[in-house]
């Protein structure tokens, strides 16, 4: 177990089509990670065509209140994922990799 000093906050990002929402976790310790949401509606007029406008509105607003900015993971919806099969070649002397 790894105990911190501090607290470690990581905001998470799950993006949609028209908004996002944004959970910010931290945890001290041993202690319950607390957690904070909300959900952030793109501007009139931006989407997510417009990656550097949604990025500086995303940056205000993470500002105006409070969370903090310096880890983050994001996630997508599935469906946006673009997949093709792809042939594998069988391994050799019995071993993959």
């Amino acid at each position: 177990m790894v105990a911190f000093n501090r607290a470690r906050k990581w905001l998470g990002i799950s993006v949609g089509e028209r908004s996002a929402t944004l959970a910010e976790v931290s945890a001290l310790g041993a202690a319950s990670p607390m957690a904070r949401t909300v959900r952030f509606d793109y501007p009139e007029g931006l989407n997510l065509e417009q990656p550097q406008q949604l990025g500086a509105a995303l940056r205000a607003f993470l500002d105006q209140h409070g969370f903090s900015r310096s880890r983050a993971t994001l996630g997508i919806p599935a469906r946006w994922l673009s997949i093709r099969p792809a042939a594998v070649s069988g391994s050799v002397g019995g071993t993959a990799a």
